[in-house]
């Protein structure tokens, strides 16, 4: 069970994109504004009823000012996040548009604009099997982890949906191949990285959803 939380916790990482991801490591290790071109662009894939969200970091004291959304669908706010300063970008909506503003820090200004892509969540997988065992359906509303409830053999089948593209997969941290036949034991876990080609290049193949033979939970003893 705590593998699969900490995977749980891995997608929602891996969702909000790698470059959100990069920007929160500048703040921790860099005294100065970034550079126009490091953040130029943000992905974001919308799930059902729920609000998908990119954020900037700056360093702390960082300023910001005259900031603009290019479409009402595009929220931005700021925050303060671990001692640094974050410029939030949210939407609710799949929209393509433009955020600007300006930040200064330490007597430095610079105006920034970012290019945003969101997307709502579609299921990736036309099917997806182990054996004879279809799993489609457990991804139909989100990609989150399914947690199989017993051993199972057989082969791997993984079939895309139009606009998806599956990159790699693993088997227990091992890479694998589709068609390859496999063996899930308990705490198994097969992670499957795909991409959505609607979305920015430089975002490819950051998306992840495990699916897992959860490990049993040990009695307490009274």
């Amino acid at each position: 069970m705590k593998k699969l939380l900490r995977n749980m916790l891995l997608v929602s990482l891996l969702l909000i994109s790698c470059a959100a991801i990069a920007a929160a490591a500048y703040a921790d290790t860099v005294d100065k504004l970034p550079g126009k071109k490091e953040f130029k662009d943000c992905a974001l894939v919308i799930h059902s009823g729920e609000t998908a969200e990119f954020d900037i970091v700056f360093p702390s004291g960082t300023k910001f000012s005259k900031v603009k959304a290019s479409k009402k669908a595009i929220k931005v706010s700021t925050a303060r996040m671990d001692g640094a300063r974050c410029l939030c970008i949210k939407t609710k909506k799949a929209v393509k548009g433009t955020v600007s503003y300006t930040a200064s820090y330490k007597g430095k200004k610079r105006r920034y604009k970012v290019s945003v892509t969101a997307v709502k969540y579609k299921n990736p997988f036309k099917s997806i099997k182990v054996g004879k065992t279809d799993y489609t359906k457990f991804f139909k509303k989100a990609a989150y982890p399914h947690s199989l409830d017993k051993e199972i053999s057989g082969k791997l089948s993984i079939k895309m949906n139009k606009g998806f593209k599956l990159e790699k997969v693993f088997l227990n941290e091992k890479k694998i191949k589709n068609n390859q036949k496999i063996t899930l034991k308990e705490g198994s876990c097969i992670a499957m990285y795909y991409s959505i080609k609607s979305l920015p290049k430089k975002y490819q193949s950051h998306f992840l959803i495990p699916l897992e033979v959860a490990e049993e939970e040990e009695e307490e003893e009274e």
